[in-house]
C-alpha cells in the first residue's frame, strides 16, 4: 500500500514517509521467511512505525521524497518507483501473499458480507475497502517482474479481476446488492478460471 501511496501522482496522506515505509516494510517481509529473534524485532519495529504513523508521529528516517510517476500510469516511470533507488513491484512484494490477501479479500470477506442483504448493509464500508484492495492487487500482479507478466492471459484474468471488484466497489457505494452479487460473482469465477490454470 505504501508503494501505491509512493506512486500516487496526487497529494495523499503519508507521501512523503512513503517510500522509506515502503521499502522498509519489504525488507521485513522478504526477512521473516526466516523466523530468527532478529526478524522479530525487525517486525515488531515496522509494527510500532505503523502505530506512530496512525497516531499522527513522524517516523524516524522517513524523508520528504515522493514519487515522480502516478499509480495508474502506463509509461515507463509507473514500472518504478521513485525515492531510494528504483524499485519494481516484484521487489516491493512477493507475488504468493498478494495472492493469498486477494483470497482472504474474496472468500472470506466479501462473500460472508453479502450472504443477504442485511449482513451487506452493515458491511457496506468494509465491502468497499477490499473491493478496492483487490482491484489494487489484481493491477500489481500483473506488473513487469512478476511470474507470468509476460503471459496475455493471465494479464487478460488480473484485468478481469480489477473491473469486477470495481464494479463491486460502486455498487456497495450506491446500495445495490443485485449489483454487488454478480460483480462478486464475476470476481469468483475470474480467480477459479485463473488458478485452473495457473496454480500449482
Amino acid at each position: 500500500m505504501f508503494g501505491i501511496v509512493d506512486r500516487f501522482d496526487g497529494p495523499v496522506r503519508w507521501k512523503n514517509q512513503a517510500t522509506t515505509l515502503r521499502d522498509r516494510l519489504a525488507k521485513a517481509g522478504r526477512n521473516c521467511k526466516v523466523g530468527t529473534d532478529d526478524t522479530y524485532r525487525e517486525a515488531q519495529q515496522r509494527a510500532a512505525e505503523l502505530a506512530d504513523l496512525v497516531r499522527g508521529e513522524h517516523v524516524a528516517g522517513a524523508g520528504d521524497i515522493t514519487a515522480a510517476g502516478g499509480f495508474g500510469s502506463t509509461n515507463a516511470t509507473a514500472s518504478k518507483a521513485a525515492g531510494s533507488g528504483d524499485r519494481t513491484w516484484a521487489q516491493v512484494a512477493d507475488r504468493t501473499p498478494l495472492m493469498q490477501r486477494m483470497e482472504e479479500a474474496t472468500q472470506r470477506r466479501i462473500g460472508p458480507w453479502l450472504a443477504d442483504r442485511r449482513t451487506f448493509g452493515g458491511k457496506q464500508a468494509e465491502v468497499i475497502h477490499e473491493a478496492q484492495v483487490v482491484a489494487a492487487m489484481a493491477e500489481i500482479v500483473t506488473r513487469d517482474g512478476y511470474e507470468y507478466a509476460d503471459d496475455d492471459e493471465f494479464v487478460a484474468y488480473g484485468r478481469q479481476l480489477r473491473e469486477a471488484a470495481r464494479e463491486l466497489g460502486k455498487a456497495a457505494q450506491g446500495d445495490d446488492y443485485d449489483a454487488a452479487r454478480r460483480a462478486a460473482g464475476t470476481m469468483n469465477k475470474t480467480c477459479s478460471a485463473c488458478h485452473g490454470e495457473y496454480r500449482s
